[in-house]
């Protein structure tokens, strides 16, 4: 299915990503012209001869900013429960997900629905200003900025159990 929907020409992008689980699918399905990218890079949890075989193209190293990672992971936690079975449904041409039990708690699925909304809001207000495209240096500028706020803030992961739980019981 995903050699399928991932045709060769294409750019695979993640938010944050040690590039190990695309790595592997790229080695099942094939990498003819398909590029991995991701906006940061988690070197640190992988080992020397693994970030030399990686096929990944990042903006950012996350050991740029001390290996902390944990802030950018739980972030990017989605308030939706994980996809647990995908089919093509041969009618439609398109693919029908059947979601699983989700990760998080009550608390922490409204804490990161709150993030979501920020978000939201915060692409609404750029498009509204009429702001247009960001040339690269100014992405990156921005993006360093975001990374330094998110990094250096005095939110703990501790706030999300669930996670704290996925990280010990099933490391990288």
């Amino acid at each position: 299915m995903f050699s399928e929907a991932i045709p060769a020409g294409c750019v695979l992008v993640d938010g944050v990503s040690t590039g190990r689980s695309v790595a592997a699918l790229l080695q099942r399905i094939g990498s003819a012209g398909r590029v991995f990218s991701t906006l940061l890079f988690l070197d640190h949890l992988l080992d020397a001869q693994a970030v030399s075989e990686s096929s990944v193209q990042w903006a950012f190293r996350s050991s740029d900013f001390g290996g902390r990672h944990f802030p950018l992971e739980w972030l990017l936690q989605s308030p939706y429960p994980p996809v647990a079975v995908m089919a093509a449904d041969a009618a439609s041409g398109g693919l029908v997900k059947a979601y699983g039990q989700t990760e998080l708690s009550a608390p922490e699925a409204r804490m990161v629905q709150a993030k979501s909304e920020v978000v939201t809001a915060f692409t609404r207000a750029i498009r509204l200003r009429g702001l247009g495209l960001l040339t690269e240096a100014q992405n990156q500028a921005l993006m360093r900025a975001a990374l330094d706020a998110i990094l250096g803030s005095s939110l703990a992961p501790a706030m999300f159990p669930s996670f704290i739980a996925r990280e010990k019981f099933a490391p990288f």
